[in-house]
């Protein structure tokens, strides 16, 4: 449960991660029709929209969380980074077209644990401004 934390607190807060939470679920809809649907760049680009809108709020908002989920959100944004820069060049490489193949591998693992306390922190906030 949160405690101490003002009314206008909590609504920027939200600022973050409503948008935050609805991008990254946006995404995981995304990965799940590119893992399905034969790994093919029509999925991928659609996830790249979804990564960059994620990764541009969590620069330009990640500041107002508490330094734990500061970390976490770190996590998310070199995971981006790695997977948009490895994107970009296989892209570049190879000009693909909606329904051609597009995979690589990414060494950074997505950090669904670090996604899930954030996951967990909004929720709580939530309920925390209907309290109030």
């Amino acid at each position: 449960m949160i405690t101490g934390v003002t009314p206008e607190r909590v609504a920027t807060i939200e600022k973050l991660l409503g948008p935050l939470d609805f991008r990254l679920r946006s995404a995981h809809q995304a990965y799940t029709a590119y893992l399905e649907g034969q790994r093919i760049f029509l999925y991928a680009a659609i996830l790249y929209d979804h990564n960059s809108a994620a990764r541009d709020l969590a620069l330009r908002y990640g500041y107002l969380l508490p330094a734990h989920l500061q970390d976490d959100l770190l996590k998310l944004i070199f995971h981006i980074d790695v997977w948009m820069t490895l994107w970009t060049d296989l892209k570049d490489r190879t000009s693909p077209k909606t329904t051609d193949q597009f995979v690589f591998d990414n060494p950074a693992p997505f950090p669904r644990e670090s996604i899930a306390r954030i996951s967990d922190y909004y929720h709580q906030l939530c309920s925390a401004r209907t309290a109030m």
